[in-house]
C-alpha cells in the first residue's frame, strides 16, 4: 500500500511539473504578439528606459506600422490605419494602371496634409507629426539642415 501511495504521489508530482511547464510556455506565447517583431527599442520605451524621441524622419509611404509608432501621438491602431490606407490606394492605382511597374506608383502621402484622411489625425496631431515626416515634397535642402 505504501508503495502504491508513493507511486501515486510521484505521478501527481510529474503531472504538476508538466502542467506548470506547459502553462509557462503558453503564458509567454500569449504575451508576445505574433504579428509584431519584438524590438529592443519598443521594449525599452514601454519600460520608460529609452528616449522615445524620433531620431530620424520617417516616410509614411514606405514605413511599416511599428516604425510609425515611433512618431509622436501615433499608436499601433493609427499606424496600422496609415499602412492600410496606403496599401488600399496603391492597389487602387495598380488596378487602373495594370501595365505600369509598381515602382512607378505615385506616393500616397505627398504632403503632410494627406495624412488628415486618417482617423485620429487632425490639425493639432498633424503639426506634431510634421517635423518627423519625410515626404516627397520635402526639398533636399530642408533635409540637410535638420
Amino acid at each position: 500500500m505504501a508503495r502504491e501511495s508513493s507511486s501515486n504521489q510521484l505521478w501527481l508530482l510529474s503531472c504538476l511539473i508538466a502542467c506548470l511547464a506547459l502553462g509557462g510556455v503558453l503564458a509567454v506565447t500569449l504575451l508576445q504578439r505574433a504579428d509584431a517583431p519584438i524590438l529592443l527599442d519598443e521594449s525599452l520605451r514601454r519600460a520608460g528606459l529609452a528616449n522615445t524621441r524620433v531620431e530620424s524622419r520617417i516616410d509614411p509611404n514606405t514605413a511599416e506600422w511599428y516604425d510609425l509608432t515611433r512618431l509622436p501621438r501615433v499608436g499601433e491602431g493609427m499606424a496600422r490605419s496609415i499602412v492600410a490606407y496606403r496599401q488600399a490606394r496603391t492597389l487602387e492605382w495598380r488596378s487602373t494602371h495594370p501595365d505600369a511597374p509598381p515602382s512607378e506608383a505615385p506616393a500616397v502621402f505627398r504632403a503632410a496634409e494627406d495624412l488628415l484622411v486618417i482617423r485620429g489625425i487632425g490639425p493639432k496631431t498633424l503639426e506634431r507629426l510634421r517635423p518627423h515626416l519625410l515626404l516627397p515634397t520635402d526639398a533636399p535642402t530642408s533635409r540637410a539642415t535638420r
